[in-house]
């Protein structure tokens, strides 16, 4: 008789689980089908392979509250099979009826790339977006302006073949550390009120010219608007005023040039005593100051924008002294006839490094002292303590038993002594660069870790510090030769490291 109810029993225990799951699977769909996305990455859509691009995530939520995770990463479209792309992550909450925008960085690595986000709530993903594609270029140039027109032109103009991209970006949209700035060959303002700058964006743009960016600036009547925000340490001209050329004879209207006094500026456009493009070495970079408004050119210029701009675009190009200090020359040294394009990338730095963390002292072979010292004491127990206790014992014969038994014991000891003191740990090598100038008060540096794991499994790395860019090291093989992943944790300064290491 107890056999027949089994069955009623299993169906019973089968209702009262789905009835519990009925609930929360009806919430996860009303989340998922009120939550909307927009992803934006780079600049204008537009990336540079190699350096840290933001992604603009707008979450829109017409349904049910909810309280999930926000995952941004990489995605290939031509080679979707590919793992190991690094997973950002932070938690995010959307009140019903409720918008969100969320701004982070991320290290995009291919040119073919687009950034996918998604919101995951308890392990359903509910929504999920890819970026949209706008392009990639290897010459980046960023304009501050309230034009949006303002130095178009530097798109028409390929020195040495090098084709530049043009970006325009409002006041929210340039980063507050040096880091990511590193993506523009060129930054521009013109027009635009920089005293409506935090003052961690303020001193990223000082920190990018000390570490080798090029800082093009227009003034003209808009000069003190345009450097109210600026420090007058990096400035080559103290400006105090302008000065109106009338250029109506010449079938132009009157233009307000910028004076004042150089400090330390060299003038390569105009004469000594009105000049009209001045430049200054700071630190590693270049500032570039224009005694006039872009947008409002002198006849000595208008009649010849491309030609000057070709100027100020080759001189960051090739300037040893600039920007130049970090191209890429193919065939040589910094002083070969071939750039790749400036600034160099995080992957090839990383690429580069990746011998050096690699090469951890905590696996190399034990010392020869060590070694033979071990040798000398197997030899001995073998030898003359195994002969004469088994003399003494008068069993000499098992000898035959006794020989192949103290092997074992000292690579089985040998074997553990190994797998206590180095088998189980994690081996860690890291190599830190800082970044400083003589005269900055400030310097950021770049931590490369290699990190060998003893097995599979995951590895929690906390990091300190503020406003941190983790990103995986990318060795010669790229991201699909191992089966490692990593995992970013936004929310708290944590890395997750998956192994699958034998």
């Amino acid at each position: 008789m107890r056999p027949s109810f089994r069955l009623p029993a299993r169906c019973f225990l089968a209702g009262i689980v789905a009835a519990l799951a009925l609930p929360l699977l009806a919430v996860t769909a009303d989340a998922a089908g009120g939550v909307a996305l927009t992803v934006h990455a780079g600049y204008e859509d537009v990336i540079k392979a190699g350096q840290w691009m933001p992604v603009t995530i707008d979450a829109r939520n017409s349904g049910v509250s909810i309280d999930g995770v926000l995952q941004v990463q990489e995605s290939l479209n031509a080679q979707p099979g590919v793992t190991g792309l690094t997973l950002y992550r932070q938690p995010i909450s959307l009140a019903s009826g409720a918008s969100k925008r969320v701004r982070i960085f991320v290290e995009i690595d291919n040119t073919a790339a687009t950034v996918n986000a998604r919101i995951v709530q308890n392990g359903h993903v509910i929504a999920s977006r890819d970026s949209v594609s706008g392009g990639s270029t290897g010459y980046l140039i960023g304009v501050l302006s309230d034009q949006s027109t303002t130095l178009d032109d530097f798109a028409a103009i390929h020195p040495g073949s090098v084709a530049a991209r043009v970006v325009h970006l409002r006041g929210e949209d340039l980063p507050d550390a040096a880091v990511p700035l590193r993506a523009f060959d060129i930054l521009a303002i013109d027009d635009f009120a920089t005293d409506s700058l935090t003052a961690a964006q303020r001193a990223a743009i000082t920190d990018f010219v000390n570490a080798g960016g090029n800082l093009l600036i227009g003034t003209g009547a808009a000069w003190h608007k345009t450097l109210a925000g600026l420090p007058p340490s990096i400035l080559p001209m103290a400006v105090t005023g302008t000065n109106v050329i009338d250029t109506t004879a010449l079938g132009a209207s009157a233009v307000e040039i910028a004076s004042g006094q150089l400090t330390g500026g060299h003038v390569w456009l105009g004469p000594d005593a009105r000049p009209l493009l001045i430049d200054r070495s700071v630190g590693q970079g270049t500032v570039t100051l224009a005694t006039f408004d872009w947008n409002q050119q002198p006849v000595a210029v208008g009649s010849n924008t491309h030609t000057v701009l070709r100027q100020v675009m080759a001189r960051s190009v090739f300037d040893a002294g600039g920007g130049g200090q970090n191209v890429t020359y193919l065939g040589g040294g910094p002083g070969g006839p071939f750039p790749a394009g400036s600034q160099s990338s995080v992957a090839t730095k990383s690429g580069s490094l990746t011998p050096v963390l690699g090469n951890l002292p905590g696996l190399n072979l034990p010392s020869l002292q060590l070694t033979a010292a071990l040798v000398i004491l197997y030899v001995v127990l073998v030898g003359p303590v195994n002969y004469f206790v088994l003399g003494a014992i008068h069993r000499r014969a098992l000898a035959w038993v006794t020989i192949p038994l103290i092997a074992l014991l000292a690579a089985g000891g040998a074997y553990g002594t190994g797998l206590i003191t180095k088998g189980r740990s994690v081996q860690i090598n890291q190599v830190a660069i800082v970044h400083a100038q003589p005269g900055w008060d400030r310097a950021y540096q770049e931590i490369y870790t290699g990190v060998i794991p003893p097995g599979r499994g995951d590895y929690v790395a906390t990091v300190g510090g503020e406003r941190l860019l983790i990103s995986p090291i990318v060795n010669s093989y790229g991201p699909s030769s191992g089966n490692t992943g990593m995992q970013v944790d936004l929310a708290t300064p944590a890395t997750i490291l998956r192994s699958s290491a034998h």
